[in-house]
């Protein structure tokens, strides 16, 4: 019996020892599929992609959460080098999550710095400035000085982009002062090159030229393909700024060479644009529309508004010329869309961001809380006013003491009254927007986040089964639901919405819609003589029936020509129409069979106090004109 519990107690220290040994070399396996991954990832994205969702089956078959993380961030970085920033975000966001699960500061602030970065490259200055910042308080706790430097010098390209040199050189300067701390020579070139392109705004393109030169040989010794496009097309640039015509056309081509070995799809198209441009000035058509042709397709996959406005606008010029007048009217309507949506966008975001570096960014509906309790507080001011008033009055007058007190006593009430009212009104108030907050974060960061996963998880299958047309259509579907949700955060999140954003919203739908509908032509009218606010709801259920309508014109009337106008009309009346050519419809048929669009846009104009107006018949096409009242 004693041998047998020898035996026994043998047996199970040998057997937990492999078991742990085991584990440590799967956890090893992991740790050196991410490294892999990351080591691939700027110069062959799909081998870096298979290896990092490799070591994250394996982290995830394991519990092992750190491993996990790192598989997210790499996949997110691949997708980020693609330009999938829809994907990348994803994935990114995947990663900050189980870092703040297992509360690893250093990941918290990697995943952050990445996700600033990534809105930076779509020209989301609020929200990659509101994340950078975020990302540098963890980082500094642990003085993890490498990527405290990253986060300086993604902020110094930010204030770069939004033209505040002055800024951006600032936090330039605070990135090197960290990577001096490390020695790290290769962060330092990311830097120097940023300085470059800041050098050639002040005209001092020696420098320039010199800081972007010591770059490349940097990113050239870690065969950095990614970098290495990157930087020979500033150089380009940077030649073309001295003049220097053969060397800028060089620079240009070894910048094409490494975006293909990198597979930057974005950085690709910029520089064939700029050599296309390159070629239109200096006589050169043929060469200039062959890279022009060459940017064109990429478009599709760009998702940079202020790229895809300079390629539409240079495929244009090539429509034009070969006849194809509609095509070019087309892109150039949609380039124009973009660039006046960088435009507003960067006017709002660069107000925004003044706010956030000086601490006093507020939301509208705190700025109104706040009037409210001043107004309290004024109130309560001028009523203890009166009281010492009435108390001195009362020396002087005592044959009207009695009439002096009662209206005293009678102002104090109605004061009290109002003071009240008010109180309860603001705590209404405030209730009611914490709610829609919560609801807008409950589908933003839940219902959001699962969309997406799935949205992600499809284009992987959609990779792997391109001819499957059920996967094509739910991932379609899923897509389709994203937008809708992310109307109704949009409503959500504000609590008044004017017309002129309305109209801005509208307006992106258009772009969207007709992205790759070249036959629709699409004219905007706007009338907005005052810009009334309308209330959330009223403005998402107003912006249901738009796009029913607006859908219906493109999808069912086959419409060559829509015509939309949005008005602010007297008596506090907004207007929205719309106007196509297509086949049209009988009303009455519609009645008779019940059509679910028509009677859902019935029902929001209803709920909108609105009137619907309908015209239309068969092959003669459709006008529908929205008046909704404004209180």
């Amino acid at each position: 019996m004693k041998h047998k519990l020898i035996f026994i107690i043998l047996y199970y220290l040998i057997s937990t020892k492999l078991i742990a040994s085991n584990n440590l070399a799967d956890t090893s396996l992991v740790l050196s599929l991410n490294k892999e991954a990351f080591d691939l990832v700027y110069n062959q994205t799909n081998l870096a992609k298979q290896k990092a969702f490799q070591a994250l089956r394996l982290a995830q078959s394991l519990h092992y959460k750190f491993g996990e993380a790192q598989a997210y961030s790499r996949i997110g970085i691949a997708y980020d080098v693609e330009g999938k920033y829809d994907s990348a975000l994803s994935f990114y966001t995947k990663s900050l999550k189980v870092h703040q699960l297992t509360k690893n500061k250093k990941g918290q602030g990697a995943a952050l710095c990445n996700i600033g970065l990534l809105y930076l490259n779509i020209n989301n200055y609020q929200e990659a400035l509101s994340n950078l910042h975020a990302a540098i308080k963890p980082l500094e706790e642990i003085k993890e000085y490498l990527f405290i430097g990253n986060c300086y010098n993604n902020i110094g390209l930010l204030y770069y982009e939004l033209d505040n040199y002055e800024r951006s050189l600032f936090n330039f300067k605070l990135a090197l002062k960290y990577y001096d701390k490390l020695g790290d020579v290769y962060q330092k070139a990311n830097v120097m090159s940023n300085m470059a392109n800041l050098c050639s705004e002040f005209k001092l393109h020696d420098s320039a030229r010199n800081l972007q030169i010591e770059a490349i040989k940097l990113y050239k010794q870690e065969n950095d393909f990614y970098n290495l496009g990157k930087n020979y097309n500033n150089l380009g640039i940077q030649y073309l700024g001295t003049n220097q015509k053969t060397e800028a056309e060089k620079a240009f081509l070894e910048s094409i060479a490494y975006g293909i070995k990198a597979n930057n799809i974005s950085g690709l198209a910029d520089t064939y644009i700029h050599l296309a441009t390159f070629y239109a000035n200096n006589g050169n058509i043929e060469k200039s529309n062959y890279y022009t042709k060459l940017a064109f397709p990429l478009s599709l996959e760009i998702e940079s508004p202020k790229l895809k406005s300079d390629i539409y606008f240079n495929y244009a010029r090539i429509c034009n010329k070969e006849g194809n007048y509609k095509l070019a009217s087309d892109l150039l309507i949609r380039s124009s869309i973009l660039k006046d949506s960088i435009f507003k966008s960067e006017i709002s975001e660069k107000i925004a961001l003044q706010e956030a570096r000086f601490g006093l960014e507020r939301k509208e509906s705190e700025n109104k809380q706040l009037k409210q309790r001043n107004q309290i507080q004024n109130l309560e001011l001028e009523n203890k006013r009166n009281e010492i008033k009435l108390r001195k009055a009362s020396i002087y007058f005592v044959i009207g003491f009695a009439i002096l007190l009662i209206i005293a006593i009678l102002i104090y009430l109605k004061r009290r009254y109002t003071i009240q009212n008010l109180r309860a009104e603001n705590a209404h108030q405030e209730e009611q927007h914490k709610q829609r907050v919560y609801i807008s974060h409950e589908l933003h960061d839940n219902a959001g986040a699962q969309l997406s996963f799935i949205v992600s998880n499809l284009a992987i299958l959609e990779e792997n089964e391109p001819e499957n047309k059920r996967i094509k259509s739910i991932s379609e579907m899923s897509k389709q639901a994203i937008v809708t949700l992310r109307d109704t955060v949009w409503a959500l999140n504000n609590e008044t919405i004017n017309l002129t954003i309305f109209s801005d919203k509208v307006k992106q739908y258009i772009s969207k819609m007709t992205e790759f509908e070249h036959s629709v032509s699409v004219d905007i009218h706007e009338n907005i003589k005052f810009d009334p606010n309308i209330k959330p709801l009223q403005a998402l259920n107003l912006f249901r029936i738009f796009q029913e309508a607006f859908g219906n014109a493109i999808k069912h009337a086959q419409a060559s020509k829509i015509e939309v106008t949005i008005s602010s009309l007297e008596n506090n009346i907004c207007q929205v129409k719309i106007i196509d050519n297509g086949k049209g419809f009988s009303l009455e048929d519609a009645e008779k069979k019940g059509h679910y669009g028509m009677q859902s846009m019935q029902n929001r104009a209803h709920e909108l106090n609105a009137t619907l107006n309908v015209q239309s018949n068969n092959n003669n096409g459709t006008s529908i004109e929205i008046l909704m009242p404004i209180n």
